[in-house]
């Protein structure tokens, strides 16, 4: 019946678009939602989905640069965060940055965590590769047995670092106290400043990368 079949570029934006047409038109029917809160929910939905966009970058960057299916990309990304939460409440606890820059502690703080965590994970990232998936790399990939063996690795490493993480940072959630500078107004829905560069930074990343490998 589906033989002749073919999942076109055109075809998957119509049906998404039909998708988000009718999403939208039955969260329009509910009772308890309104214009103001339509737009706050598009608003942060956009928000976090470009982060989880990110996310799917790297494991799609890992997966055509070395034919590796890491299915402990997720625990990664959790790591490199607690690193910056770690080193930001450092530097803020400290005050020493408060001490050097009293008016733009928060921003500065924040920047050094972020650059901490880029480093040391990728030196960490590294570390797994040449340790755990290199080996098996080289014997193969895809459907063979090394490539049932990254496939494990992955989830051996995701069981890992997740219980490594609840040793150290244990597992209650941990707020990030970034000083960013006072909420915005975006079409009468009020939000946090993180919001804000999540969206800049997220768009800025996924057309840096688009141009790159264009």
């Amino acid at each position: 019946m589906f033989k002749g079949f073919k999942l076109t570029r055109k075809l998957e934006n119509t049906l998404m678009l039909v998708f988000t047409l009718i999403f939208l038109g039955y969260i329009s029917m509910s009772p308890d939602m309104n214009l103001e809160s339509l737009k706050g929910v598009l608003i942060i939905g956009i928000t976090v989905g470009i982060i989880y966009g990110l996310v799917a970058v790297g494991i799609s960057l890992i997966y055509t640069g070395l034919d590796v299916v890491n299915f402990s990309h997720g625990e990664f990304f959790m790591l490199g965060a607690f690193t910056g939460l770690t080193v930001y409440n450092f530097l803020i606890d400290g005050e020493l940055i408060y001490a050097i820059f009293p008016e733009a502690y928060g921003w500065v703080g924040y920047v050094i965590g972020l650059f901490f965590a880029f480093v040391i994970m990728g030196l960490f990232g590294v570390l797994i590769e040449r340790v755990f998936l290199r080996p098996l790399t080289k014997k193969g990939g895809g459907y063979t047995v090394a490539g049932m063996g990254i496939i494990i690795c992955g989830f051996g490493l995701s069981v890992v670092l997740l219980n490594l993480a609840y040793i150290i940072w244990n597992p209650t959630a941990h707020p990030f106290h970034a000083d960013l500078g006072l909420p915005i107004n975006i079409g009468g829905v009020t939000l946090p400043m993180t919001y804000l560069w999540m969206l800049v930074t997220g768009f800025t990343v996924a057309g840096a990368l688009y141009f790159f490998f264009k």
